[in-house]
C-alpha cells in the first residue's frame, strides 16, 4: 500500500461522536462521489459511486449512523492488469427522502455546496469536512521522496468550502487548475504534518515527522562532510603552493637565506605535506600559534616570489 492509502484507511475508524460532525463529514464524501437522479415523475434516488474501498467504507458507517440506512454494495471488477475495483452503494427511493432533508441536490444531480456552507460553520465540524475531502480525493507523497499534500475538487462551490475550512485553521494552501480540475495543495512538511493531525491521522503524522527527522540529521551530516572536504582541498592545496615555493628556494639557492624561524617551518613542511597549520604549530613547541605559523609559510611565499 502507499502512503496515502495507509492513512485513509486509518481514517475509516475515525468516527466524529457528534452527530453534526458526522454530518459534515457525509456531507463532503456526497458531494465528490454522489449523484441525485429521478426515479420516477416524483421520486429521487441517490447513489455513491467510488474507486476507494476507504470512501465506500466511511460512507456506509455514516449513512448507517446517521440515517439508519443501509445501502446495497455493488463491486465492479476490471481486468486492466491491475485488477481495480469501483464500488457503488445504492439507496433506495425511501431512504433517499430521508437524505434530502438534510442536504440538497440541484436539478443536475449534484449536491448543492453554496447552500451547505452551513453544515461546516463550527470548527470541529471543519475538521470532519476535510477529513471526508482527503478520503475522497486527497493524496500524500511519500515523505522519504518531497513533502507534498493534495486535493482535487471538482468545482469552484467546493473549493470555496475547502479553502474556507482549511484557512480557518489557519493552513493558506495553494491552488492550481490541472486538466480542468481544481487542485487544492499543501509542499511546508510542518503544514502537511499538522493537517494529517487534524483530521485524525496521527499514525502518518507521527511517520512523517520521524522522516522528516532522518531527512534533517542527513543533510546536516552531508553538509558537515561537505564542508570537511572542502576544507581538506583548501589545506592541501596551499601545502602543495607552500611545498612548490620552498623547492623554488631550494633550487635557486636560496633557502639558507632564509632566517632560522623560517627555515625550521620550511623544514618542518617539506617533511609533513598533508600536515594542518595547528598540526605544523604543535610540531614546532615555542607556544607558536596556527595565524603564526600561517604568517611565516606567508612570508616564505613572498621571498620565493621575489626570486621568479
Amino acid at each position: 500500500m502507499s502512503f496515502s492509502s495507509d492513512i485513509k484507511h486509518s481514517l475509516i475508524d475515525e468516527i466524529p461522536s457528534a452527530m453534526h460532525c458526522r454530518i459534515a463529514e457525509l456531507l463532503a464524501l456526497l458531494s465528490l462521489n454522489s449523484e441525485c437522479v429521478k426515479a420516477s415523475t416524483d421520486t429521487k434516488k441517490i447513489y455513491i459511486k467510488t474507486e476507494g474501498l476507504t470512501v465506500a467504507s466511511k460512507s456506509y458507517i455514516l449513512l448507517k449512523k446517521l440515517f439508519k440506512v443501509s445501502p446495497q454494495v455493488c463491486v465492479r471488477r476490471y481486468k486492466n492488469g491491475n485488477e481495480s475495483k469501483s464500488y457503488r452503494l445504492l439507496i433506495s427511493k425511501a431512504d433517499t427522502d430521508s437524505i434530502l432533508k438534510m442536504y440538497t441536490y440541484t436539478d443536475s444531480g449534484r449536491l448543492h455546496m453554496q447552500g451547505m456552507m452551513k453544515l461546516i460553520e463550527s470548527t470541529c465540524c471543519k475538521k470532519a469536512f476535510l477529513r471526508g475531502v482527503f478520503l475522497s480525493s486527497g493524496s500524500v507523497t511519500d515523505p522519504s521522496k518531497s513533502y507534498h499534500l493534495e486535493m482535487v475538487l471538482p468545482d469552484e462551490a467546493m473549493l470555496h468550502a475547502v479553502l474556507h475550512a482549511m484557512n480557518a485553521y489557519g493552513f493558506e494552501p495553494g491552488t492550481v487548475l490541472r486538466e480542468k480540475r481544481l487542485v487544492v495543495y499543501l509542499k511546508d512538511s510542518s503544514k502537511i504534518s499538522d493537517f494529517l493531525s487534524l483530521i485524525g491521522a496521527g499514525k502518518a503524522m507521527m511517520e512523517l515527522e520521524n522522516i522528516k527527522i532522518l531527512k534533517e540529521v542527513r543533510n546536516n551530516v552531508n553538509r558537515q562532510v561537505n564542508c570537511e572536504t572542502a576544507n581538506i582541498t583548501k589545506t592541501v592545496s596551499a601545502a602543495h603552493k607552500q611545498i612548490e615555493d620552498i623547492k623554488q628556494l631550494k633550487m635557486s639557492g636560496n633557502f639558507d637565506k632564509l632566517t632560522p624561524a623560517l627555515r625550521e617551518i620550511a623544514e618542518l613542511r617539506l617533511a609533513h605535506p598533508e600536515a594542518s597549520l595547528s598540526e605544523l604549530a604543535s610540531m614546532v613547541g615555542d607556544g607558536i600559534s596556527r595565524s603564526g605559523i600561517n604568517h611565516r609559510l606567508k612570508k616564505i611565499a613572498t621571498i620565493a616570489d621575489t626570486y621568479h
